[in-house]
């Protein structure tokens, strides 16, 4: 009898670990000024749904060539100003949503590299919008502790920034044609990475 309760209960545990679940807020801890505020730093970088997002942008940016990136950087940055106010009336459906957006960055960037700068400027806004929503999804206005906000856009900038000088540089230095190449077939497989990981989150929800 206590057999078949340990497997029962093996059994169910393992449907909830591998069943759809909604997409849970991301825990901000309310400790000292700068422990929140590098939470803010490090979020962009550790959770998974906004690096497939703002990474194929950083890639779609580097990859562009603009003359002009102050602009596009600047468009970037508003629209994670801008998530603030609005994240508390979006629900967990946003994360999907982001991934599934990094996946078109990954795509425009792997065959259309070469987009104009007004463009690229307005998917580096919605970019910035949409993966700070996913960061700030699920907590109420004023919950968020105010050290971590100006962290989160220094966390979203250097994703962004890191991303796109990479590309720059190894352009540089390494050769236009082969280097334009790589981080073309790279995006690609950013691209696969963020499909794959939208199929996942979306169970909860279709």
């Amino acid at each position: 009898m206590i057999r078949s309760r340990t497997a029962f209960g093996l059994l169910a545990a393992g449907l909830v670990l591998i069943g759809p679940e909604l997409a849970h807020a991301h825990a901000f801890s309310r400790s000292s000024m700068l422990a929140s505020f590098m939470e803010g730093v490090t979020l962009p970088v550790i959770a998974p749904t906004i690096l497939l997002c703002i990474l194929p942008l950083g890639l779609l940016v580097g990859l562009g060539g603009h003359t002009r990136i102050a602009p596009i950087l600047l468009a970037f940055l508003a629209g994670v100003i801008v998530a603030v106010p609005v994240a508390s009336y979006v629900g967990p459906f946003i994360e999907p949503i982001a991934v599934l957006l990094g996946a078109i960055f990954a795509a425009l960037a792997a065959l259309l590299p070469k987009l104009p700068g007004r463009i690229v400027a307005i998917l580096a806004a919605t970019g910035g919008l949409v993966g700070c929503l996913s960061a700030l999804t699920g907590h109420a206005w004023g919950e968020v502790p105010l050290p971590t906000l100006p962290g989160l856009l220094l966390g979203f900038f250097i994703v962004m920034a890191v991303s796109a000088g990479a590309v720059i540089r190894t352009r540089q230095y390494a050769g236009g044609p082969a280097a334009m190449l790589a981080w073309r077939i790279g995006a690609s497989w950013c691209g696969a990475v963020a499909l794959i990981y939208a199929a996942f989150e979306s169970r909860a929800y279709f």
